[in-house]
This record gives C-alpha cells, sequence and structure tokens, in this order.
C-alpha cells in the first residue's frame, strides 16, 4: 500500500495533512458563521422597526382596501441594539394623515434607549370612471365605452365620478383618449329638446297645475331653462327642462 501511494506521488503523511488542514478551515467556518449569526441576533431587526411604522398608522387612520401604507427603506448600516421591550411609535406632528409623513419609533429599554423616524407613504385611492377607448366630441356615452379603475386620489381632479350609472346616456363636451378619467367637467345631458319642437307646458305651484301645449324657441338639455311658446295664447316663458321633456314653469 506505501509502495503504490508513492508511486502515486502521495505520501500518507500528505494525506493526514491536507485532512487537518481542510478540518481546521471548516471549524473557522463554522466559527465565523456562528458569531455573524450571534451578531446579528444582539440587533434589532430594521424590517420589524418599518412593520412597526406602518402598524402605527393603521391604528391612528381608518385604512380600508383603498388606502396603501409603505415604509421607506432603513439604511442597513444603521446598527441598532435589540430592544427587550415592545417598540414604541408615534407621530411628532399632528395633521392630516396622508401623502408622506415621518413615523418615531423607539425603544423603551432603559439598557438600549434609541429612537429613529421612518418615513411612510400614505396612498389613498378610488374607483373612479374611465373610458375604454377614444371617444368624440358630442358622443352619448353608453356602458360599452367605460369602465371603473383604481386610481390614487392624488392624481384625480376633482368632479372625478364613482358611478358608471352617473355617466351612461351623457353627452361628451370634448374628444377624449383610451384610459381618460370621466369627470362632470368633461360630460353634459344630451340636447333633450331641440327648436321648433312641439313640447308640453306645465305651470304649477303646491295648490295649481295647468297643462299646456308649447313650441320651444331653443334647443335644450335636462335641467336647463329654455323659452318656449304657448300655442293658445301666443305668450311666451321660460320653463326647466324635465327628464321627460315636459317643460315646467314654477308659478
Amino acid at each position: 500500500m506505501f509502495k503504490y501511494l508513492t508511486a502515486q506521488g502521495i505520501f500518507l503523511s500528505d494525506i493526514r495533512a491536507i485532512f487537518s488542514v481542510a478540518m481546521r478551515h471548516t471549524v473557522a467556518i463554522i466559527l465565523l458563521l456562528l458569531c455573524g449569526t450571534a451578531q446579528a441576533e444582539s440587533y434589532q431587526g430594521l424590517e420589524s422597526i418599518r412593520l412597526a411604522a406602518i402598524n402605527h398608522i393603521r391604528s391612528v387612520t381608518s385604512t380600508t382596501g383603498q388606502t396603501e401604507i409603505t415604509a421607506g427603506q432603513i439604511d442597513a448600516r444603521l446598527k441598532l441594539a435589540k430592544c427587550t421591550q415592545k417598540l414604541e411609535t408615534y407621530l411628532p406632528n399632528s395633521g392630516e394623515l396622508k401623502g408622506r409623513v415621518a413615523v418615531g419609533v423607539r425603544c423603551p429599554d432603559a439598557a438600549h434607549l434609541w429612537s429613529i423616524f421612518v418615513p411612510v407613504s400614505i396612498t389613498h385611492f378610488a374607483e373612479v370612471v374611465i373610458t375604454t377607448q377614444s371617444l368624440a366630441r358630442g358622443q352619448v356615452i353608453t356602458k360599452d365605452h367605460i369602465a371603473l379603475q383604481r386610481r390614487p386620489l392624488t392624481r384625480l381632479y376633482n368632479g372625478y365620478i364613482l358611478s358608471l350609472d352617473q355617466v351612461i346616456d351623457r353627452e361628451l363636451k370634448q374628444s377624449v383618449p383610451r384610459g381618460a378619467i370621466l369627470s362632470t367637467q368633461t360630460i353634459q345631458q344630451q340636447m333633450l329638446i331641440k327648436r321648433g319642437q312641439n313640447i308640453v307646458i306645465v305651470a304649477k305651484n303646491s295648490s295649481i297645475y295647468v297643462r299646456s301645449q308649447g313650441v320651444a324657441l331653443s334647443d335644450g338639455r335636462v335641467g336647463g331653462k329654455i323659452k318656449v311658446k304657448n300655442v293658445f295664447t301666443n305668450k311666451i316663458v321660460e320653463g326647466t327642462i324635465t327628464y321627460d321633456g315636459i317643460i315646467e314653469i314654477k308659478i
């Protein structure tokens, strides 16, 4: 056996030396890993600090499925002693909870007192009406033209619409591209009355109701006011267009 190993250029003593070195390296690596683990366990996990900040915002605001809360990253080089007590959280400033706020997180442990601020973003969303295709000015909107889509409120202008029913059968004031957010400024009632059209005039108050025939002197939409001529008296009066196309006059 000794001669065989010698013929191969490898001695038994060499094998023992190699094995000894390998064992020392293995032990060194294990000790290093154990040391690193023990050191890591002596520091507060940064993710636990971020989670504490998020939970604080959730506890002080009425968050729903339409609200998203995210905490910013904490510098990984930050080494804070592991807190043996429950982390305390607080808001340094009072005010409306929206956009970006700073949440204070501190360790009340007398042996490891520390405190940091965590940036937290609060985004509120809403399901708003958008167009599913490009639409031209004057086009009457149908259910096939629109859908609800979740959008952040910070990117919405006043007048956004939350219900499809508020948009269906309305007319566009301007051309809009696909994916546009519809608002009360971009839609209007359809033109219900045309100039020269025969219409019904109703004059009423709490005790009187008079119905008559008339002719529209201008175009008009639901809720708008137009002048009409009574065909029996030839008197010109102004009334409000109702949803059923009647011109209503308050007396």
